[in-house]
């Protein structure tokens, strides 16, 4: 009987017999700080003229780091967050082949709903500071600055999955968990930061431009 209801609340609406897209909007916390480090291209720009050695910026404007929403508080593109769960694909087969890892079909399943996702908040809570390895040749050490939000962030994201037929709601949150775990958002994923759990989702029928 439970596994009858199981398989009843995964079946997803059909229109002519076929399963609906659906929007899913998560709510994502924070189990590791996440660092800002949006790339300021005009000032990339400003800072070299023709013919000119570009060289990365010394001491960065920190606002110039950051993503914001029209409501002025801290964001991060939609498309990190699906990069994330797509790179949790690699732990996963893939549903219509017999061999390979679930990454192609989930780059094609889901979709960012909106350009932005919201921390909610209008300040980060300090400037993280450390060495980095740049990509030169020699990788040389240069100090980093990055602005930072501490463990506990919350963050708000709406993605569309326009294949239901593979990824379903609970398959999905299975992916966004894994890829809390192993991949992150934000900058210095490689190093530990922007982990993250889910801490609440729902799910709307269609997706925004079928509205």
């Amino acid at each position: 009987m439970a596994k009858a209801s199981m398989a009843q609340a995964e079946r997803m609406p059909q229109r002519y017999g076929v399963e609906m897209p659906y929007t899913i909007r998560l709510t994502l916390r924070g189990t590791k700080p996440l660092l800002f480090n949006r790339m300021d291209i005009e000032g990339y720009d400003r800072d070299t003229g023709p013919g000119a050695k570009r060289k990365p910026r010394a001491r960065p404007e920190y606002e110039s780091m950051v993503w914001r929403d029209d409501g002025g508080y801290l964001a991060i593109p939609t498309a990190n967050v699906v990069a994330s769960l797509v790179a949790a694909g690699k732990f996963y087969s893939s549903p219509i082949a017999g061999n390979g890892s679930a990454k192609p079909t989930l780059q094609d399943a889901l979709v960012a709903a909106t350009e932005l996702s919201s921390f909610g908040v209008s300040n980060w809570d300090c400037v993280d500071f450390r060495l980095a390895r740049n990509s030169d040749a020699k990788r040389s050490p240069k100090p980093t600055y990055r602005p930072r939000l501490e463990v506990g962030w919350t963050l708000d994201a709406e993605v569309m999955v326009v294949l239901p037929e593979l990824y379903g709601p609970s398959r999905l949150l299975e992916i966004v968990a894994r890829a809390g775990m192993v991949n992150g958002i934000g900058d210095g994923r490689h190093i530990g930061f922007g982990r993250y759990v889910t801490d609440g989702h729902s799910v709307d029928e269609g997706v925004p431009w079928e509205q």
